[in-house]
């Protein structure tokens, strides 16, 4: 394929799912950086908001739409309860049904609308060209693998880090870890930890000699306070540091190659407010053995509360199907009752938990997005069923089966 193509594939993803990753947090995530959008709605109406009249000729072109997000947004702010709730579900990770956040943070339809594109997954319009502000790369790295007793000893680490100035904090687990032991780069204590154990990829970035020294010095000022099973060892080396960041960022490709012949692949990313951090992931471990997922892996952003897990599932017969169903109720228990968090956190809400966005917002906020839907595209006719779906057991239909061969 041409690269280009797949370029630009990859940024209609992003826009469509407000992807974010490794140190983009909430303040970097495709949401916060776009500068502008060239879009098609469900009727034909094609908009450029960079260009200077784009509001008015919005306003011309689709006033009941232009009136109807207007509306929307009184009614949202009408209702205190439900505000708080939108502020509160995007102080983590959140891209659980549509960005209601878009209605608080803009105040004319279109600056409103083109927000609410992002994370839509082509529910609302068709994405034609996305313009970015971009993020510096900062030039100077300093990175470490540090190494714990447990995943809940990692994560309690979390804070401290956090405060020293880490922009990236990468957990792994130690089944992670051990799908990248012998890695080039990956130091071989690794193939020697015991099991529960954990690391996390810590690295700091600056812009000076003077900034990146000083980042140093607060982590050695931390140090002492970390739970930590060896010395702690940073580099500045840029093929140390490629080799490091290798192994986590193809974790999802190593761990894939380990799984059962016939399984599926289950990558999900959930989001914890970082203050229950160590309780959920511990719970989510758990989680995963008591419904028979002893090779389940956790992963993930541990800065921003954000992780990932894998699990090898098989969709080749009923009693795997249940198995299935029975955990995936027991996680929305866990993420979304227990811990107050984001089913999804940075890849938007897909078919499988489709079913469950009335379950984490409220019917008050889920009506907010029912509303939205039928204004939008009054016929259905974008992606029917992908973010909003009124069948609880969507995400146990139409599975795909891999039988062996």
């Amino acid at each position: 394929p041409d690269p280009a193509s797949i370029d630009a594939a990859m940024i209609g993803g992003i826009v469509a799912n407000n992807s974010s990753g490794m140190c983009c947090g909430i303040e970097h995530n495709a949401y916060r950086t776009l500068e502008s959008l060239r879009f098609v709605l469900p009727s034909g109406t094609e908009i450029d908001t960079a260009a200077p009249n784009a509001e008015a000729a919005f306003a011309a072109a689709e006033p009941a739409i232009a009136r109807g997000l207007m509306e929307l947004k009184s009614k949202i702010e009408g209702d205190r309860a439900l505000t708080e709730r939108i502020r509160l579900k995007y102080r983590i990770k959140n891209t659980m049904g549509y960005s209601l956040n878009a209605f608080l943070d803009f105040d004319t339809p279109l600056s409103i609308l083109w927000h609410l594109l992002v994370g839509s997954e082509g529910t609302l319009g068709f994405v034609a060209e996305a313009v970015f502000r971009t993020v510096p790369d900062l030039p100077l790295k300093s990175t470490g693998l540090l190494l714990f007793p447990s995943v809940p000893a990692a994560c309690e680490a979390i804070e401290p880090l956090v405060a020293s100035g880490a922009k990236a904090l990468e957990l792994m687990d130690r089944a992670s870890l051990r799908s990248v032991a012998g890695h080039p780069g990956i130091p071989a204590l690794v193939s020697e930890l015991p099991r529960g154990a954990a690391a996390i990829l810590a690295e700091y970035q600056a812009r000076t000699e003077a900034e990146l020294s000083s980042s140093e010095l607060a982590f050695r000022g931390a140090a002492p306070r970390l739970p930590l099973t060896t010395p702690p060892r940073f580099t500045r080396d840029s093929v140390e540091q490629a080799h490091l960041w290798a192994a986590r960022k193809g974790l999802t490709a190593t761990i894939g190659a380990m799984r059962p012949p016939g399984t599926s692949m289950i990558f999900e990313d959930v989001a914890f407010p970082l203050l229950h951090l160590a309780a959920a992931v511990t719970d989510l471990q758990s989680l995963l053995v008591a419904h028979d997922y002893p090779d389940g892996i956790v992963f993930g952003h541990a800065k921003d509360g954000n992780i990932h897990f894998l699990i090898s599932q098989s969709f080749n017969d009923s009693s795997s199907i249940l198995q299935y169903e029975r955990f995936t109720e027991a996680l929305v228990v866990l993420v979304v009752d227990r811990y107050g968090g984001a089913l999804k956190a940075e890849h938007s809400t897909g078919r499988n938990m489709a079913p469950f966005v009335e379950r984490e917002w409220g019917r008050d906020a889920y009506e907010i997005m029912r509303a939205l839907k039928r204004l939008v595209d009054p016929e259905g006719i974008l992606n029917p069923g992908v973010l909003l779906n009124d069948d609880p057991r969507a995400h146990l239909t139409h599975l795909k089966s891999l039988p062996r061969v």
